[in-house]
């Protein structure tokens, strides 16, 4: 009797295999696991998407992993290998708490599952990684919501209750409650999914954080003071910096648009049109070290050092930017060719080559034999395939 008690008290621990855990100490916990397991990843997500050839690439982890560096390779593996028990132990309790005892069958299972998705996920085919994501969002999502056996009957606790306010607030909220730990925000709230993370941490802590600094003792009035603040933080968060938002954008548009009326009024739509593209090359020359335009090619050279450093989309995007400047180009330098251009006319034409060694670095390749096939599997494919990059050889 006196084992199976110290195996259900409650546990709160990042990491310990006795015990249970609460609803709200679980999901504490597995923030910081994802900020742990973001940790992880960087270094491969940077790799992975400075190093995709196509859209397909993104979209086969399988392939991309095989082609990691070794040092890469073990780099993920380790982290994995030193959070999967952290993110075991937190399951084992969650499900000793929802069963109202240790059940042996269900823990083997979780051991299971968990070492099965922690490694499986870097080793299998795309398919099956995709139904392995899908399963734990789903299980994790159900040990958040069920409530346990155990734990759900325990006295109300102030500390447990979820702080709306500390959450859509954070540093300013923290400031208010005399609580200075939210002011991580302000570095935390820059990196990508952290921010949001540390959001989370936020309002399941402020409670806690602002119960104990503002030393109060009556609960009720703590709790109409929380709700206050609240609603007031759910008004400016959904409602007025929104329609704030909005007017800005609406408010450069039309300053953009009278701006453009003006000008073509006083100076003549050419004149408007030729700025314009002044503009858009100037902006291309900020990436590009040079470009040429022939009858039937558009060359643009990067340095190859910048190039290893973008992301697929950052590529993508420059690809698109030389393809719209050129068929600005393209209508003033041969007027002869009668044709409208634009970036979807340009795109097949338009090639970016290394300014060191003039080796191809980026094209659109857009298979017109899948398209006309018939097939919808053949057209997707080649759709996916159509945005190509390559890994230059000398930086």
């Amino acid at each position: 009797m006196e084992e199976e008690r110290f195996y259900l008290e409650e546990n709160s621990k990042l990491c310990s295999f006795h015990g249970i855990i609460c609803r709200h100490d679980y999901i504490l916990n597995v923030m910081y696991i994802c900020i742990m397991q973001l940790i992880v990843t960087v270094p491969y997500m940077f790799w992975y998407m400075t190093n995709a050839s196509t859209i397909l690439d993104i979209y086969n982890p399988h392939a991309m992993i095989i082609k990691m560096p070794l040092l890469l390779k073990l780099w993920v593996f380790a982290g994995t290998a030193a959070i999967l028990p952290i993110s075991l132990s937190n399951m084992i309790r969650r499900l000793n708490d929802i069963c109202g005892k240790v059940n042996k069958v269900l823990n083997g299972f979780a051991i299971a599952y968990c070492i099965i998705t922690a490694f499986a996920m870097y080793l299998l085919p795309s398919i099956f990684i995709y139904l392995l994501s899908a399963a734990a969002f789903l299980i994790g999502l159900l040990l958040m919501c069920i409530p346990g056996a155990i734990t759900s009957k325990k006295e109300y606790n102030v500390n447990k209750i979820f702080n709306w306010g500390a959450f859509l607030g954070t540093w300013i909220w923290g400031l208010f409650n005399k609580s200075y730990i939210p002011l991580w925000y302000l570095l935390l709230g820059w990196i990508p999914y952290v921010g949001f993370y540390f959001q989370i941490i936020c309002g399941l802590k402020g409670n806690e954080w602002a119960f104990k600094n503002k030393k109060c003792t009556d609960v009720e009035e703590f709790n109409k003071s929380q709700k206050k603040q609240t609603t007031i933080w759910a008004v400016l968060t959904l409602v007025t910096i929104p329609i704030i938002y909005i007017a800005l954008i609406i408010l450069i548009v039309a300053g953009i648009a009278i701006g453009v009326a003006g000008d073509v009024k006083a100076n003549g739509p050419e004149a408007t049109a030729t700025k314009f593209e002044n503009f858009m090359q100037g902006f291309a020359s900020i990436y590009f070290e040079s470009h040429e335009i022939t009858e039937n090619e558009n060359k643009y050279y990067i340095l190859p050092s910048d190039w290893a450093t973008y992301s697929f989309k950052e590529k993508k995007d420059l690809l698109d930017v030389a393809a719209g400047t050129a068929a600005m180009e393209r209508t003033k330098k041969f007027p002869e060719q009668g044709t409208y251009h634009s970036k979807s006319t340009e795109l097949s034409r338009t090639k970016i080559y290394s300014s060191k060694n003039g080796e191809l670095l980026g094209e659109y390749n857009l298979d017109e034999k899948a398209m006309s096939s018939g097939s919808f599997k053949e057209a997707f494919k080649a759709t996916f395939n159509a945005y190509h990059f390559y890994k230059p050889t000398e930086k």
